[in-house]
């Protein structure tokens, strides 16, 4: 069976167990898992703290969405009068329809009940053109910042630097040093998020998050740190 990939993200890891056990009691494979800080989380997105991971096998995610964001009215005199959704317009629920995948399950159900109480019937063709449009907003190619491959570019020229300047006789023995050798790295890093990032689309598909140009600049920069390091091993001149 393929490894289970991350289906929703939840604040509470009380939230993402009430969910994976009412997938695991519909016949879908679900674990939640605390996330992990990830190094340079400001290179892909927003930063992850205390979070938990709903995973699924990506085969079962339209199984999973048909499930949780049903079209199942609910009993409004259930929803707390202060809920906040009671006071948005229209076009604000319809967004939570739109973006269920933000907003999470109970909301989306309150949403479409709000509609439907309101005379807003949204057809199940009108449904899925939120659905389309949704996935085709998920799965555009971002750009990475020019600064950040900036910096990806400098890290990776840095020990052909040193070295350059090292072979004309001018010697920096206080650099890089171990935090040079860090942010030398952390070049690399760069290039790989660019090269290797996907993103998950709701129906469990995953594409490449940044643009062809993008993964080029990645790998213009991984071929720099290869042809890098084989000079500097070539030439055992040594580079702090």
């Amino acid at each position: 069976m393929p490894d289970p990939i991350v289906f929703q993200t939840y604040a509470s890891q009380d939230d993402a167990n009430s969910i994976a056990d009412k997938l695991l009691e519909n016949g879908i494979a679900a674990e939640v898992l605390k996330a992990t800080p990830q190094l340079g989380r400001e290179i892909i997105g927003n930063i992850i703290a205390d979070s938990f991971l709903l995973k699924i096998p990506a085969a079962d995610f339209n199984k999973a969405n048909n499930l949780l964001y049903s079209d199942t009215p609910i009993d409004l005199n259930l929803v707390d009068w202060n809920h906040p959704l009671r006071t948005m317009s229209n076009n604000e629920l319809l967004q939570i329809l739109a973006k269920p995948d933000e907003w999470g399950a109970d909301n989306y159900r309150i949403a479409y009940t709000l509609l439907e109480s309101k005379g807003m019937n949204p057809t199940s063709k009108e449904l899925e053109e939120l659905k389309k449009e949704r996935k085709a907003a998920i799965a555009r190619a971002k750009t990475m910042n020019p600064t950040i491959i900036g910096v990806g570019y400098i890290m990776a020229l840095t020990p052909a630097i040193l070295w350059a300047l090292y072979s004309i006789g001018i010697h920096l023995p206080f650099f890089p040093g171990f935090f040079g050798e860090i942010l030398w790295f952390f070049g690399l890093i760069i290039s790989f998020v660019m090269i290797a990032s996907k993103t998950t689309l709701p129906d469990g598909n995953r594409v490449n998050t940044y643009t062809p140009i993008n993964r080029i600049h990645g790998m213009i920069i991984c071929a720099i740190y290869a042809i890098t390091i084989l000079v500097i091993f070539i030439s055992e001149v040594p580079v702090r």
